[in-house]
């Protein structure tokens, strides 16, 4: 279980910042966007780059939460925006979403801590 725990962390670290399998890493896809290109969609059926990122912070957050045994719903939802379009906020939503990527990779190379694999959440 540690060797695939192991090769999930490093897909998800080449995902986030590295060599990622498909063909882009999002620190590269989000490095110099402004805050007025990320909350523009391309039609009305589609989500933003601003949406998408709150959503994968969303889900990266309930993933830990489930993995620390919570099954409390987040204080947040999903496809949450701010009230102010401006390029604070999204420095933000960019820190958020880093930092919910370090919770979750975190709390993944925590489970190959575990000697047995069993018991609730992230407390084998």
């Amino acid at each position: 279980m540690v060797n695939e725990i192991n090769r999930i962390l490093k897909l998800f670290a080449n995902f986030q910042h590295g060599k990622c399998w498909i063909g882009t890493n999002f620190k590269k896809e989000l490095h110099g966007v402004c805050a007025g290109h990320a909350f523009k969609t391309i039609c009305a059926i589609t989500n933003s780059t601003w949406q998408l990122v709150a959503h994968i912070t969303y889900w990266r957050t309930a993933v830990v939460n489930r993995l620390a045994g919570s099954d409390k719903p987040l204080p947040f939802f999903y496809f949450l925006l701010p009230e102010n379009y401006n390029e604070e906020n999204w420095k933000q939503a960019l820190h958020d979403f880093e930092f919910a990527y370090h919770l979750l990779r975190n709390a993944t190379s925590y489970l190959s801590n575990c000697k047995n694999g069993k018991g609730r959440g992230l407390t084998c």
